[in-house]
């Protein structure tokens, strides 16, 4: 419990209500802005117009509210379905990834459901999936752990019965937000890391990097 006395409460009041004129005027450029006016998913769409259709695409972002933007506005030609913590399709993540992934997720395709050719999911299908019918891994957005882009690889380029080429398209964060947070600059010292310590046999991030072979 607080004392009244204690706080100005002349100014606290003034206060609130220059902040609540503050988010006014924020909700006002937000609601301004439309998914026509995207470069980065415009980008998106260029890059999976360039893939063979029979190539299976999984797209990772860290947000749900970000899946849910792509789902509803990604312009493809591509059955596509989404994955989130927050699923209220009707469907379980397991029906769906055996939609996208029938051969490493028996019994296969549900009945009554057809085959998807595009996922796009948060980390929530990071970890413990079989993913392999997919051939390209989209990061839309990079995590600052190394060790999630990571994960979301190795769902898809695992021990399987044939040989495979996974190919990795990242979206790194533009120079004016990067020059802030420095999530790039940082993911390429600790990736450097992991590679000289540990190992990977794969390249994570950039074209560039020096695979450690012993």
């Amino acid at each position: 419990k607080y004392w009244v006395g204690d706080f100005d409460i002349d100014r606290l009041t003034k206060e609130l209500k220059k902040d609540l004129e503050t988010f006014k005027a924020i909700e006002k450029i937000l609601l301004s802005l439309s998914h026509t006016h995207d470069d980065k998913l415009a980008k998106l769409e260029q890059a999976i117009s360039k893939i063979n259709s029979d190539k299976k695409i999984i797209i990772f972002t860290e947000y749900a509210d970000t899946a849910i933007y792509l789902n509803n506005y990604l312009r493809t030609k591509r059955d596509k379905a989404v994955v989130h913590g927050d699923i209220r399709e009707g469907r379980t993540i397991e029906r769906i990834v055996r939609m996208f992934s029938p051969n490493y997720n028996p019994p296969g395709v549900p009945p009554g459901e057809s085959q998807i050719n595009l996922l796009i999911s948060t980390d929530i299908l990071a970890e413990g999936m079989n993913l392999q019918d997919a051939r390209v891994v989209i990061n839309y957005d990079l995590h600052w752990n190394p060790t999630r882009l990571i994960q979301r690889i190795g769902r898809v380029d695992r021990l399987s019965r044939e040989h495979m080429v996974v190919d990795v398209i990242n979206f790194l964060p533009a120079k004016k937000i990067e020059a802030k947070l420095n999530l790039e600059e940082r993911l390429r010292a600790r990736i450097g890391e992991i590679h000289r310590v540990i190992g990977e046999d794969n390249r994570i991030l950039h074209p560039d990097e020096q695979l450690n072979e012993q």
